[in-house]
């Protein structure tokens, strides 16, 4: 039928990766720089660095403001693992909190009851586009001296009190995946309102070795290799750049899309026994996707299968992660997770679908309910 994570690619990302090529600016220069720019201008925070894919830029982002072996993270078991590999790259333990029965997001309540003296950091995330309930959790980390990471990797422009995800932490990151409101394949992006940190993410973005436009002519000769600490090359090309800014130029035109294709599936589910995406009145919902729940668990394995059989691949709901095999040791407890996950479904809403489509995926579910 179609393929549900197929970027919408036209003319002018082709002809920017074209100049690109003959331009020689493949690996790392003035397209990544411009990109770091235009993004962060949109999401209307002062800082950016990018990265070569979103769970660097978590990993990146930890590093910076300080997580390190013995510390604890707190974040939501409702994610992909991604969200929680990178603390487990810092040595740091994740704690796992459970989500909300309505937005599907981490819920702030039980954050609170599993802050403990180890706890340095949470990383709320904004799942499937929907927005976290900030003003809550940014209270608890204040209250308990929590750096904040914000998880924008399915949110771009999603707002919340008529301000972007990402401006009430202290940095926060983007993916760029291929299935994201707006792609550069593969790539990633910190921001932050504080100076020192971005510069932090910079040096060990790049094997910890200062730039070279920071030394002096001298320096220059004898110490453009020297590594000041460990870093990582974590860093995008100006090939990505060039698709980035060719995509962010036309990101409000998909979101839109992707918020109509909502709102449709919202009309033609009326009436039926899905538990539909709940999110707050002063939340702009992006809709990476269009979650729903099914009745039972039975239903939505059923629902799977049957889609199958129609050629078409229908996402589950991410795994809780306290109950991936590497983190079932800490026997964390998150009961609503566990019961969302087990009847929660997907449905494709991609840009670069069309009206018909969401007409189609709907009408088969429905035979299904």
């Amino acid at each position: 039928m179609f393929d549900i994570d197929k970027p919408l690619v036209g003319k002018e990302e082709i002809d920017a990766l074209i100049e690109c090529v003959n331009d020689g600016s493949i690996a790392q220069g003035k397209l990544v720089h411009k990109f770091e720019e235009e993004f962060a201008k949109y999401c209307g925070i002062k800082y950016s660095c990018a990265a070569m894919n979103g769970t660097s830029a978590l990993h990146l982002a930890l590093l910076a403001v300080g997580i390190k072996p013995g510390d604890e993270v707190l974040v939501p078991s409702l994610t992909f693992v991604a969200s929680v590999s990178p603390i487990s790259y810092c040595g740091a333990t994740p704690v796992f909190v459970d989500c909300d029965p309505v937005t599907w997001c981490m819920d702030a309540h039980d954050l609170e009851k599993k802050i403990t003296p180890k706890s340095k950091a949470v990383i709320p995330v904004h799942l499937y586009g929907n927005a976290c309930r900030m003003d809550a959790i940014t209270a608890a980390a204040k209250k308990h001296g929590l750096k904040i990471v914000e998880d924008c990797a399915e949110a771009h422009g999603t707002t919340y009190k008529n301000k972007q995800v990402g401006v009430f932490s202290d940095v926060c990151f983007f993916s760029f995946y291929k299935n994201k409101h707006m792609m550069t394949g593969e790539g990633g992006m910190c921001l932050t309102n504080d100076r020192r940190l971005i510069e932090k993410i910079g040096l060990l973005r790049s094997h910890g070795k200062e730039k070279s436009e920071n030394l002096s002519d001298e320096d220059f000769a004898q110490k453009q290799f020297i590594s000041s600490e460990i870093g990582y090359n974590y860093r995008m090309t100006d090939l990505q750049a060039a698709v980035g800014l060719a995509q962010l130029k036309k990101v409000e035109t998909f979101i839109t899309r992707r918020i109509g294709y909502a709102r449709l599936y919202g009309e033609l589910f009326k009436g039926t026994n899905l538990t539909l995406p709940g999110f707050d009145k002063d939340v702009r919902h992006t809709f990476w996707g269009f979650p729903v729940l099914l009745a039972s668990d039975e239903a939505k394995v059923r629902a799977v299968i049957e889609f199958r059989k129609r050629g078409m691949r229908l996402r589950s709901f991410f795994n809780p992660c306290h109950m991936q095999p590497f983190y079932k040791k800490y026997k964390s407890t998150c009961p609503v997770s566990e019961d969302v996950s087990r009847r929660g479904v997907l449905l494709p809403n991609i840009h670069s679908m069309k009206e018909e489509d969401i007409r189609t995926i709907a009408k088969w579910l429905k035979e299904l309910l």
